[in-house]
């Protein structure tokens, strides 16, 4: 999709699926649910079968990841702020921009879930 310039419906739905994680009335697992949707739809949306079958094996593994954490620290880690940002780069032209983006967005997530 990044180097594709992702279609106007896809930047759209990311878009979408970001915004709920704004959504004041969330409880922490339904804010956790909000963001694993996202991940999934962006793996859906790539159109690669093996990527969304990878995320589907590894999300429940993520999933108790998040939850084992302080509640506290990470609603900013799951915000719309973070994620509209790679449907951003996905409505750009910039692949290499796209590519920094996902995976500062991971190493961001892999330090809050390290400990770091």
């Amino acid at each position: 999709m990044a180097a594709g310039h992702g279609p106007e419906s896809a930047v759209s739905d990311l878009h979408a699926a970001a915004a709920r994680l704004d959504d004041p009335d969330l409880a922490f697992t339904e804010r956790v649910e909000a963001d694993l949707a996202f991940h999934l739809l962006l793996c859906r949306l790539s159109g690669n079968p093996m990527l969304v079958e990878s995320w589907q094996h590894l999300e429940g593994r993520i999933r108790v990841a998040i939850m084992s954490h302080d509640a506290d620290r990470l609603p900013a880690i799951m915000s719309r702020e973070r994620h509209a940002v790679i449907a951003d780069g996905i409505a750009g032209d910039d692949e290499a921009a796209v590519v920094l983006t996902v995976e500062r967005h991971m190493d961001v997530a892999a330090r809050v879930y390290a400990g770091g």
